[in-house]
């Protein structure tokens, strides 16, 4: 076998092993906050919302582990996504879930800041095992006076997570796609063979 078919074939054991790799993203829908606070013309509403998407699945029995996502995006006052990172507009975030023998959520914490370049925002949720939970959005817009302008918000009761996994490549599979795929390169060197030795005894 050429080094040049020896190639093809360990890229494509390397494509299948990554294609079979899960990632997972989870989907948070939190209550709608129901408890204000506010000082000045800006006030906080809704509920906090977003999604983060994970290399892998998250696995069983974690307790309060931290989890760094491929990228997430969440909306509570305003827009805060990873994205936001290279700009300075996010000022930190962090992810702990807690799982039972499942790797189902039963737990978490996640708390988010970033600014706008004239308003701050802090998000934050955590839930427990036994159902409590509560989430929370302040935003601080900053003005000639001190003591304005500024807005929280509150809810005492958990969001729910919705969990949507990429579609895994069985691996049986994937080795019959890259034998077939090997099979029809054989064919095509043999045909090559078969023609140039039928040049030669033409010669």
């Amino acid at each position: 076998m050429s080094n040049k078919i020896l190639g093809f074939l360990a890229l494509s054991l390397s494509a299948a092993s990554m294609a079979n790799a899960q990632s997972e993203t989870l989907l948070y829908t939190g209550q709608y906050l129901t408890d204000f606070s506010t000082v000045g013309p800006v006030a906080v509403s809704g509920n906090i919302s977003g999604y983060l998407t994970l290399d892998a699945l998250l696995a069983p029995n974690l307790s309060d582990a931290v989890v760094t996502p491929i990228t997430f995006s969440f909306n509570g006052a305003m827009p805060l996504s990873g994205d936001f990172a290279a700009s300075g507009a996010l000022l930190s975030d962090v992810f702990q879930f807690t799982t039972d023998s499942t790797g189902a959520i039963t737990g978490w914490g996640f708390t988010l800041s970033g600014t706008d370049g004239s308003n701050t925002v802090y998000e934050t949720s955590v839930a427990y095992s036994d159902g409590s939970g509560s989430d929370f959005v302040s935003l601080y817009s900053p003005t000639t006076d001190p003591t304005c302008c500024s807005s929280a918000g509150s809810v005492n009761a958990p969001g729910t997570w919705t969990t949507v996994t990429a579609p895994e490549i069985d691996p049986a599979s994937a080795a019959g796609g890259i034998t077939l795929l090997l099979g029809g390169v054989a064919v095509l060197r043999g045909r090559r063979r078969v023609v140039s030795l039928a040049r030669s005894e033409r010669r």
